[in-house]
């Protein structure tokens, strides 16, 4: 019978955790034959421990490669998985930190989902893959290290589907998979096609546990974490096990070097080292009922031993009063010392160690008897060493003496403040010295995560804006010295917004982090890159003037557009660059950056994805910007808009079909500011949302009171900004507005901007169907300009189509504009659309119109944008009597 086994058949970091179980196993009534065994068993944990000891010796071997990188799932708890700040956690994560440590070899964890870890594997971007199972195809080309785990792959159930007991059972039933798991490859060889593929463990649970998905294959140790961690013990059950496979870390087919030094390196990590990774991940078992029982029987048994040699001892001699005094002081010195939360040393004047108390021997370099005859050197780096050394010279000499150190211990980096005094001298004894050590590391880590978030930004590690002032402080001190030029280029991403209103914010801090890093790849070490926050980052360049600053700006604009993988979406996006240069546009972080960003604004209004200088024509738009911006915010209450009237006009009769609604703004203090200057304004700034409302209420009541005053009224049009669409239950709002005035929804339309609608073509027509559905008329503003498809158009429900005025202005003598408006007009015929041009100003494109078939029209050879009077006055008719 095998007891203890092998050892070398052992991962060196469970041998000590098996053997501890064997002998729970084989002893249990057995007292005496426990001793035995776990004698023997001891033996060889020592004769394995002792070659584990030692750093990785190498020698012999090739040259070690600098860094090795290990594609890996990062979504396998408790092996591996992501925190709620995106750090990779888990017990692989710290295994393989040990295992950088022994080799002294830079570990580079590839974590992603599963498939993007074996495709990182299959185009070479990865040295060794973990957690991958060994599977004929697998072994075509990889070469795998010997098991370290076994994992269960079992299938899952809802709790009420039973009947489920094997893989027969599974035909007609759809089973969840992870993509790319080995559960996928041994569903299909056993026959079940029928699988949807998920792109993590947490997504199947999650739908699980909300009814979506009611089959779904999973190794054991993640469904149960997962299933735990989402409450759904009571919904979901475990059916049967699928499979065992044994998890394996694989190598490219031949890279015999590689794979040795895997090997090799978790060997040599201790296995005391194994047994703590085993207690943080998986936990230790409870200590049994009986264990329980024999320790504190063992405990009692000595202690009434140890009561009956005193009692024994104190009626002993002429001494027993003096005795008994004697062990109360020693005990409530005892009682004193155990509550001290501090190290307690005895060292003489070499730092040799006499004597130590404490209760907190995890903070010792050392068991405490083996303290006991060694001296600092013997025990400390020499660092530690000067600082013991000088703080008992000192109080040698004074009497007391403090300082602070910092030590490497098994659970990391502690910090410890001390005091030291020199005990009273004993005649013939060298000197000796009290040494109260107390751990501040908690303080310590404190003070160092303010420092922190103080300094650099949270999310991707970058200086913020206050070390970034630091480092533009000192650069230009330097600059000013040597006459040099600095740079400073203000990044903001283009419609960064839209990734995280349609794929999450937590989708969309990912992708900056990616783009932080893309960004810093892309930089010299001497040049800083800042985040200020949301999608803006600062870059500024020590030593390079306007033309320098251009070339920088072109390489991070090419490095942005490149699309980034974040789970199974592709996502490209462009930035706009503002740059301002030390010393002509300023002195002084603030100024460098108020003029980057007036610059970056400008690049924007060019057509972004691309950069633009600071100009002093800039600095007079930022200053007409904020005016204006700080004009329309109460340009609401003191009755500053107004709305006008521009009447649409059918093409063969001249008569009103109906009206666009127009928003004018005569400002106090600016005048008269034109739409086309204040909306973009309003959009950026989210006033939009506000003003929308406010012309939406104010045409639904107009519309009102021309019915109520008699007037036969025709449908009036109504902007839709891009802000506005994105708001949710729209549709339900403009249905509100109505009912609160009674008016029937035909007599108000919404129009729709081509270029908003291609941003979210499924938004577009959920939103339009929606609309449609309330009776309420919908148009495509500026058609032709947003290069929308045929396939996308016929889905939307959509009664008009505006013809951009870009397109009408040269009818009459440009051959390609009149190409278009053709094709546009007999486009909607054939769609059951009518049509409506823009811009229209002279008789020959009104005649150009009607003959092709153009439904109406609108544009100054008719009417500009009116007042509400001045409309009803010339255009409305009374309804006829009933």
């Amino acid at each position: 019978m095998r007891v203890c086994g092998n050892a070398g058949d052992y991962d060196p970091g469970l041998l000590n955790i098996i053997l501890t179980g064997q002998i729970e196993r084989m002893a249990q009534g057995r007292p005496g034959m426990a001793v035995v065994i776990a004698l023997v068993c001891l033996a060889l944990t020592r004769s394995v421990s002792s070659a584990e000891t030692g750093a990785l010796d190498l020698s012999g071997a090739t040259a070690r490669p600098k860094v090795i990188r290990v594609a890996i799932d990062d979504d396998y708890p408790p092996f591996i998985m992501r925190e709620d700040n995106g750090q990779l956690a888990g017990y692989l994560v710290d295994a393989w930190k040990l295992w950088a440590r022994v080799t002294g070899v830079k570990v580079e964890l590839l974590a992603s989902d599963w498939q993007a870890a074996q495709v990182a594997m299959r185009s070479g971007k990865a040295d060794v893959i973990d957690t991958i199972f060994r599977t004929p195809a697998r072994l075509r080309t990889l070469d795998f290290t010997p098991a370290y785990a076994s994992i269960p792959a079992n299938i899952y159930t809802d709790k009420n589907l039973t009947g489920i007991a094997d893989v027969a059972s599974l035909r007609g039933f759809q089973v969840a998979v992870k993509a790319g798991d080995a559960c996928e490859d041994s569903l299909r060889a056993d026959g079940i096609t029928d699988l949807v593929a998920y792109a993590d463990y947490a997504d199947i649970v999650n739908a699980a546990a909300n009814g979506r998905v009611h089959v779904f294959c999973m190794d054991g140790p993640p469904a149960t974490y997962l299933i735990v961690r989402a409450n759904a013990e009571r919904r979901i059950r475990q059916a049967f096990t699928l499979y065992t496979g044994d998890f394996h870390r694989a190598v490219h087919t031949g890279d015999h070097a590689t794979a040795a030094l895997v090997m090799q390196g978790f060997s040599a990590i201790p296995s005391w080292e194994w047994a703590r990774l085993q207690d943080k991940w998986m936990g230790r078992s409870l200590e049994s009922a009986g264990q329980r029982k024999l320790r504190y029987g063992l405990v009692i048994s000595v202690a009434v031993i140890l009561l009956l040699v005193a009692v024994v001892l104190t009626l002993r001699g002429l001494i027993k009063v003096r005795t008994a005094d004697l062990v109360a002081t020693r005990d409530k010195l005892q009682a004193t010392l155990d509550a001290l939360p501090d190290l307690m040393f005895e060292l003489d004047l070499e730092g040799r160690f006499h004597d130590t108390h404490t209760a907190r021997t995890e903070l010792l370099v050392a068991a405490p008897e083996n303290l006991i005859g060694k001296t600092l050197e013997e025990l400390f780096s020499a660092d530690v060493v000067k600082i013991g050394l000088d703080a008992l010279r000192e109080a040698n000499q004074t009497g007391t003496s403090s300082g602070a150190y910092k030590i490497d211990l098994p659970d990391g980096t502690r910090w410890f403040e001390f005091t030291v005094a020199r005990k009273p001298f004993i005649p013939g004894q060298q000197a000796r010295f009290i040494v109260l050590s107390r751990d501040v590391t908690a303080r310590k880590v404190a003070e160092e995560r303010v420092n922190y978030l103080a300094n650099f930004d949270t999310l991707t590690g970058l200086p913020n804006r206050a070390q970034l002032g630091e480092h533009l402080a000192y650069a230009i001190s330097l600059a000013k010295r040597e006459r040099h030029h600095i740079a400073v280029l203000f990044l903001d991403l283009d419609h960064f917004k839209d990734i995280n209103d349609s794929l999450g914010h937590a989708l969309g801090d990912r992708f900056i982090i990616e783009i932080a890093k893309r960004l810093r790849g892309a930089l010299r070490d001497e040049d800083t890159l800042a985040r200020l926050g949301g999608d803006e980052f600062i870059v500024m360049l020590p030593d390079v003037d306007g033309a320098g600053a251009l070339q920088v700006a072109n390489k991070l604009i090419d490095v942005v557009a490149q699309p980034a993988r974040i789970d199974l979406h592709a996502l490209t996006v462009t930035t706009s660059i503002g740059v301002s240069v030390f010393p002509e546009d300023g002195h002084d972080l603030d100024t460098l950056l108020k003029k980057a960003d007036s610059a970056m604004y400008r690049a924007k209004r060019d057509g972004r994805n691309g950069a633009a200088f600071f100009t002093d024509a800039m600095q007079h738009d930022a200053d007409r910007h904020l005016q204006i911006l700080s004009s329309m915010r109460r340009a609401i209450e003191q009755g500053e808009f107004s709305v006008h009237y521009q009447p649409q006009i059918s093409t063969q009769q001249r008569a009103l079909v109906g009206a666009e609604a127009l928003l004018r703004w005569t400002c106090p203090v600016l005048g008269v500011v034109p739409p086309d200057e204040f909306i973009p304004i309003a959009e950026s700034s989210g006033l939009i949302l506000q003003i929308g409302d406010w012309v939406l209420r104010q045409v639904v009541s107009q519309q009102r009171a021309w019915i109520d005053a008699g007037h036969r009224v025709v449908p009036v049009a109504v902007n839709l900004s891009a802000v506005q669409f994105r708001q949710p239950l729209l549709s339900e709002h403009v249905a509100a507005v109505l009912r609160d005035q009674r008016l029937n929804p035909n007599l108000i339309e919404l129009e729709l901007t081509e270029t908003v609608m291609m941003q979210d073509p499924s938004r577009a027509v959920a939103l339009m169907n929606e609309i449609h559905g309330l009776g309420i008329g919908l148009s495509i503003d500026d058609f032709g300009t947003g290069f929308s498809s045929l396939s996308q158009l016929k889905k939307l429900r959509v009664n008009k189509l505006k013809i951009d005025k870009s397109f009408v202005q040269d009818i009459a003598v440009d051959h390609d504009d009149r190409s278009i408006v053709i094709a546009i007009i007999g486009m909607a015929k054939s769609m059951e659309m009518r049509t409506i041009a823009e811009g229209v100003e002279s008789e020959d494109q009104l005649a150009f119109l009607r003959e092709y078939g153009c439904d109406a029209f609108q544009g100054y050879l008719q009417s500009p944008a009116i007042s509400a009077d001045d409309f009803a006055r010339l255009y409305l008719r009374p309804a006829r009597s009933v």
